[in-house]
Formats: structure tokens, C-alpha cells, sequence
């Protein structure tokens, strides 16, 4: 059952037509074809098709009809998602997918991104779509684990820091670790570049929020969130999103659960529980 939260929610904010990974501040949104990474339509259509067979299905468990559209010859620099009655959208622009920072695991992790705006729930920005944090959360501690499993990055130099990082702490397994910090490193990138700031593997976001965060949080922020579900080794479910903070808590990693890695950060994310309140 929705939450009394979910229906503040419904009727404090208004629900957006679009949910985009872009914030509205960062410029420009279309990209400097010059400077492409070199990845082609194959490979961008080779992605997207890997996720959408893996999703199609759980969307429809939900009531839901996936629409991936696909417009690899835009440059636009953009990604987001709709929901039109049964109908929910996620819209794919070439200018994101040929961004010099993004790789193809990144362009997997893009859309994964947006898939959370769907199937995240609580904290939520709108009847329907996931916030900007939750639905990066999602897009390490479920959807990329659901489409990968444990398999290792193929023809990827493996990076120092993100081997660094998973030999002190993998509880999803060392290849799967490595490759989702390593997609997540490109994303973190792709949005520093966007906002003409930079990025940490080591300097993280000690910043505490006084209320959740509905809009976009910092990029180092979104970096470590995307960093934490990695981390997080509590396994979701497909089969419901959760309308509200218990049934979060219960699908990932939460104080409410004593568990002390893999949580949201607190630089966007404020639990509404005692339990984590210190």
C-alpha cells in the first residue's frame, strides 16, 4: 500500500512530464562531435538491447510497458524518463552515449539510471518517478548487478582505484565490484564535465542534509551514491516498488537493518525513521 509520505509527495510537488539524469543548470546539452569517444551505433544499440530484454518482463510484472527510444543520431547530451498511463518511457540521446567520459558500461549505467526513475519508489518526486539520488542508487545496487551478474569488464583497463576499492570491501564478488565503480567513475565524469567541477575516489561528500534531497544532488554526492549500492549486498526485489521508507529500508541497505555499509549518503539522503536518527 502507498504511503501517507508518497501522497504528501503526490500533492506537495507536481509531477514532472520528464525525469532527466541532466540537471537543468548544466550546460551545453549538445556535444562537440570532435571530441567523441569513438562509440558507434552498434555498440549503443548493443547496450541499450542488452537491457531492455533483462527489463521488458519486469516491467510488465509491474503494469508497465517499456518504450526504450533510441535517438542515436541527435548529440543532444540527455537522458530521461516519462510515464504516460501504462506506457513508461525512457528516451536514449546519442550526444550522452558519444560524451568522451562515457564508455559503453557507463552508457549501461545511464540507463539503469533511468530505469530507477521507474522502479526505485521512496524517496520520490513525483506520483511516479524516483528521485535523482534514489534512482542512482538503484542503478548500482540492483539494475546493474540484474543485467551483469558477476561478469568481468570485457577489453576495459581495470583502474587502480576502483581494484583498490573492491579488495577492501565486495560483497557482490571482485569482477562485478570492479566493473560497476568503474561505470560509475565514467558517469561521475560525464556529469563533472557537465557541471565544470571535479571528482573524488577519495574525498567524499561529508556534507549533512537537515531533509532529503528531491532535486539533484552534488556530483561528488552522486558519485558516492552510486559507490554505496555497489557496496550494498542486500538483494532487491523486481516484483515491488516501495512506496515508502520501511519498504526501502527492507529491499537495501538501511540503518533501520544495523547495516553500516551501502547506505544512501547523508549528503542527500535523510532518513524520516528513529531508528536512524542520531
Amino acid at each position: 500500500m502507498k504511503s501517507v509520505w508518497h501522497f504528501m509527495v503526490m500533492l506537495f510537488f507536481s509531477s514532472p512530464l520528464m525525469a532527466s539524469m541532466i540537471p537543468p543548470r548544466a550546460v551545453p546539452y549538445t556535444l562537440n562531435e570532435r571530441l567523441s569517444n569513438g562509440m558507434n551505433r552498434s555498440d549503443f544499440d548493443a547496450v541499450l538491447d542488452q537491457i531492455e530484454v533483462v527489463y521488458r518482463p519486469i516491467f510488465e510484472s509491474l503494469g508497465g510497458d517499456l518504450s526504450l527510444e533510441r535517438f542515436w543520431d541527435s548529440s543532444r547530451v540527455d537522458a530521461h524518463s516519462s510515464q504516460v498511463r501504462n506506457n513508461w518511457i525512457i528516451r536514449v540521446y546519442g550526444g550522452v552515449a558519444r560524451h568522451p567520459a562515457i564508455t559503453r558500461d557507463g552508457l549501461a549505467l545511464v540507463v539503469c539510471h533511468e530505469i530507477g526513475h521507474h522502479l526505485a519508489g521512496f524517496p520520490q518526486v513525483s506520483s511516479w518517478a524516483a528521485t535523482e539520488g534514489n534512482a542512482d542508487y538503484y542503478a548500482t545496487q540492483t539494475c546493474l548487478k540484474t543485467i551483469w551478474g558477476n561478469a568481468a569488464p570485457v577489453d576495459l583497463e581495470i583502474s587502480d582505484k576502483a581494484e583498490a576499492r573492491c579488495q577492501a570491501a565486495s560483497p557482490s564478488g571482485q569482477a562485478f565490484c570492479v566493473r560497476a565503480l568503474q561505470a560509475s567513475y565514467s558517469v561521475a565524469s560525464f556529469l563533472a564535465d557537465l557541471e565544470a567541477v571535479s571528482i573524488s575516489w577519495d574525498q567524499p561528500d561529508l556534507t549533512e542534509v537537515t531533509s532529503t534531497n528531491l532535486s539533484y544532488p552534488p556530483v561528488q554526492c552522486r558519485f558516492d551514491t552510486l559507490i554505496a549500492g555497489t557496496f550494498c549486498d542486500r538483494p532487491s526485489s523486481h516484483l515491488v516498488i516501495p512506496w515508502n521508507e520501511k519498504e526501502m529500508a527492507a529491499a537495501s541497505c538501511h540503518a533501520l537493518q544495523k547495516d553500516e555499509r551501502g547506505l544512501r549518503p547523508r549528503c542527500w539522503f535523510r532518513s524520516r525513521l528513529p531508528q536512524d536518527q542520531k
